[in-house]
């Protein structure tokens, strides 16, 4: 069933609560950016480094132990294009398509010389670096308007929450989902 209103959406999902077997995607229209920690060492020095890490075509489900009770009392009655990563939060990412790194910050445990500066950039530069470390991915972030749908897969049936402007965005005729039932 496909949805328009969060009220509708949630007063639907309300019916299943009881049900284990539940499965709640989010589908962002940008990049959803993970805030990236790295810890490495090159040549022998530690180094810390903070990155933004741009998920290209990103989908991300959400997790928590209340399972579909708790992402409905987050939910509440924001419209989809209301939430963003301070108000929709336990999420991963599932799948993504490619990805873009920004190096945002960068901590020797010592001043590199100038000999070992052109030496990183002939090895590959910080973003080698980047690749090499080890990774902590400390959340997720997405801006109000980025949700393009929210898809509740409850044992074999779906549920979809999806934008005002989703056919636009994408470019796509209103009708490519006539074969689904559109409940409100």
């Amino acid at each position: 069933m496909l949805f328009k209103s969060t009220k509708n959406f949630t007063q639907e999902l309300k019916k299943h609560l009881d049900e284990k077997n539940v499965q709640i995607t989010i589908c962002p229209f940008l990049p959803v950016i993970e805030n990236t920690y790295v810890n490495g060492t090159w040549n022998g020095i530690d180094y810390k480094m903070v990155a933004h890490v741009k998920q290209k075509g990103a989908e991300m489900e959400f997790y928590d132990v209340a399972g579909l009770e708790r992402f409905i009392e987050i939910l509440g009655e924001k419209n989809i294009s209301e939430l963003n990563s301070d108000n929709l939060f336990n999420l991963h990412i599932t799948q993504a398509y490619g990805r873009d790194v920004e190096i945002k910050e960068i901590e020797w445990e010592r001043p590199l010389n100038n000999e070992e500066l052109e030496e990183l950039e002939d090895y590959g530069g910080e973003h080698e670096l980047f690749e090499d470390g080890s990774w902590d991915i400390d959340g997720l972030i997405f801006n109000s308007g980025d949700i393009l749908e929210i898809k509740v897969k409850i044992n074999d049936s779906e549920y979809f929450l999806r934008c005002s402007d989703y056919a636009s965005r994408l470019a796509i005729p209103e009708n490519i989902s006539s074969g689904w039932v559109w409940a409100g």
